[in-house]
């Protein structure tokens, strides 16, 4: 969790398992809101976690579900 505060990039490195939870998905978009583009594909519907990312960086849009 902690590398993901520092670099929400660094979820790119990151487990399945890690990139399917959802409160370090929401740590890692708040730093880096591209990170959206590492979590798991289920996670990517989530309206408050794609909220967010979009907030923290607008092209983070690229890689919300649109389903």
């Amino acid at each position: 969790m902690q590398a993901v505060q520092q670099d929400g990039m660094a979820l790119k490195f990151a487990t399945v398992a890690l990139k399917s939870d959802r409160e370090l998905a929401i740590q890692a978009v708040k730093q880096n809101g591209r990170a959206l583009q590492w979590v798991d594909q289920g996670l990517t519907q989530d309206r408050e976690l794609v909220l967010t990312a979009v907030e923290q960086n607008g092209d983070a849009l690229e890689w919300a579900d649109d389903s």
